[in-house]
């Protein structure tokens, strides 16, 4: 009888644990941790690096957030203990912008906004009320909560040219939206005084009369050098010299090329948010006018309000019970407020993501299906509805309490729990949108926020920021990667020997991976190693492999490692079996991917069942 090959080279299925492990087709995965299907391969994730320096106090991140200037240079924040605080990458360094004070640590949500004033990043929560950071001044705000009595306090995003706010409040579930973002044109000053030219001074500081100022208004002039700003802080003359404006505060101080002898002034724009723009929430009564505020109440199944998304123009309103939909009148006179969907929901605030592809959330509504959905149009492009796409997977041992959601590249990930029994999030769960597959990794995070194209989230256990999908450590300690084969009859329903298993792919110098089998749902029995430094591995030609999962190269970015083509083959020791099950795992540093592995010398040896069950 000619002995038989049984070969994986494509791993394009990801964890399927819904189905009983016999039933999965080969190159899927039972159980993994810390492994991504990438089709042509399994690769070990890459690692996680805190940012920065460490917080002190116990406790966890409440809100993550990015900002960009009008010139594309970004900026992270966090908000911890009260305090909204930025990264510097001057000294790695966080640094607190504004301070709310401890007895406010809560969740916050940031959002990023663009008017012709500038760049900007909004940040809010039910007891600190509404700030706004500009991004040409990174750590200036303006706290809009008192300055006007229209401004709400809730939390926020911005979509579809206003800023929309949420909460629950004694009135119940509550959904309000601003002012259309109208606010323009803005209130011109000229001719301000900005001080005297007495020589041999140069530099002069000067504070506008009206805060706010407007990028790419300002002009300050002796009449002999004219100054101009680019809007992102800087001013600029046609002299020669040069200077800075605070947009949110007004002050400003130029240096002249020559001293300048009489005169001075200073024309700029400024803006009142609070007053017809993104911060006044405030309508016209009786009657509201177009573009005006509103509020609209969602009280029917009284569950939270947890996050918004516009969808095809609809906004989408997800409740922890239930989703409502708000169409608002293409001229701005009304709006139809209704609910969309009852018994489905999502079960905190940022477990929902919005994609090109429809809204996807978790739905644990029913305790006995936990699953994730994706909220889109039906082929025909009729209706809007939620579709399950979480089949293969049995996420009831899972708590999604304080799950977080965020999209990065080809995956949509999710941060949530392990079981009930963890009071912290531990585990990412990621959906890869190509191949429609699941992988899983460890990863305590509550937040996410993607900055500089790496992926950050907040810590669920302490006060920090990390770099997910960075390096090839997990900062500092190794990589624990398990990945289960499905449990494999080998194409034949017979008792079956093999002799040799060979196992292939790419590898760093330090990185070791531990090959095992389990025959007949037995334990797993160590097989061999594979080392990096081995003389099995082709050290003549490597493939570099970036630190970053993601980049503009196939392979990732940022500071890159090279890795080299092994080939191991084993014996097996197998006895007669019906089924098994490979596993691979790692227990060092460095980089790894399996391209794949053949069972060989695979020989039938008839119809009889397994020794232990006889």
């Amino acid at each position: 009888m000619a002995y038989k090959e049984k070969e994986v080279t494509l791993f394009k299925n990801g964890i399927i644990n819904e189905l009983d492990a016999e039933t999965l087709p080969p190159g899927s995965a039972s159980d993994s941790d810390n492994f991504l299907s990438l089709g042509d391969k399994l690769e070990l994730a890459r690692g996680q690096m805190q940012l920065g320096d460490s917080e002190t106090d116990s406790g966890h991140v409440d809100g993550i957030g990015a900002g960009t200037d009008v010139e594309g240079n970004e900026y992270l924040y966090k908000y911890f203990k009260g305090k909204i605080r930025r990264y510097n990458s001057v000294g790695a360094l966080w640094g607190d912008v504004v301070d709310f004070g401890s007895a406010n640590a809560e969740d916050m949500t940031f959002s990023l906004g663009r008017t012709p004033a500038g760049a900007f990043l909004w940040a809010s929560s039910p007891n600190t009320g509404l700030v706004r950071m500009n991004m040409a001044n990174p750590d200036s705000y303006i706290d809009f909560y008192g300055a006007a009595a229209d401004v709400w306090r809730g939390y926020c995003k911005i979509k579809s040219n206003a800023l929309w706010m949420w909460q629950v409040n004694e009135f119940g579930a509550v959904f309000w939206r601003s002012h259309l973002g109208d606010d323009y044109p803005y209130t011109a000053i000229t001719l301000e005084s900005y001080g005297t030219g007495s020589p041999p001074q140069k530099t002069f500081a000067h504070t506008t009369a009206q805060p706010h100022v407007v990028g790419r208004s300002v002009v300050i002039t002796d009449s002999v050098e004219n100054f101009t700003d680019n809007g992102n802080g800087v001013l600029t003359g046609d002299k020669g010299g040069s200077g800075t404006i605070n947009y949110v505060t007004g002050a400003c101080s130029i240096t002249f090329n020559t001293a300048p002898t009489g005169a001075i002034t200073i024309d700029y724009s400024y803006e009142v948010p609070y007053t017809d723009g993104l911060a006044d929430f405030g309508y016209t009564s009786p009657t509201r006018a177009a573009g005006e505020g509103f509020f609209l109440a969602q009280y029917d199944d009284n569950s939270a309000i947890q996050d918004m998304h516009i969808l095809d123009g609809t906004v989408y309103v997800g409740h922890q019970k239930s989703w409502w939909k708000v169409d608002v009148e293409a001229d701005d006179t009304d709006a139809v407020n209704v609910m969309f969907r009852e018994g489905t929901g999502v079960p905190s605030m940022r477990a929902s993501v919005a994609t090109g592809d429809g809204i996807y959330y978790i739905d644990d509504t029913d305790e006995n299906q936990k699953v994730v959905r994706r909220l889109q149009f039906d082929r025909n492009g009729q209706k809007v509805r939620p579709i399950v796409v979480s089949e293969q997977l049995n996420l009831s041992g899972y708590d999604f309490s304080d799950a977080a959601g965020v999209q990065y590249g080809e995956y949509i990930i999710w941060a949530c729990r392990s079981s009930s029994d963890v009071n912290h999030n531990d585990t990412l769960l990621l959906y890869n949108e190509r191949y429609e597959l699941w992988d899983k990794m460890e990863g305590f995070f509550r937040c996410f926020a993607v900055y500089n194209d790496g992926l950050y989230g907040g810590s669920s256990i302490n006060g920090d920021v990390y770099e997910i999908f960075s390096g090839f450590d997990d900062d500092g300690s190794p990589i624990l990667g398990s990945w289960t084969s499905n449990d494999w009859d080998l194409d034949s329903e017979e008792l079956k020997k093999a002799k040799k298993l060979v196992v292939e792919g790419d590898m760093g110098i330090s990185q070791e991976l531990i090959v095992e089998a389990s025959y007949d749902n037995g334990v797993f029995e160590r097989i061999g190693t594979v080392e990096g430094d081995s003389e099995y591995v082709d050290k003549s030609v490597g493939t570099s492999y970036g630190h970053r999962l993601y980049g503009s190269g196939p392979y990732g970015s940022g500071e890159s490692v090279t890795a080299y083509r092994y080939m191991r083959e084993f014996k097996l020791n197998s006895g007669k079996f019906q089924t098994v099950r490979i596993r691979f795992r790692t227990e060092k540093y460095g980089y790894l991917n399996i391209r794949g592995y053949i069972i060989k010398d695979v020989r039938d040896c008839g119809r009889r069942i397994p020794q232990k069950f006889r």
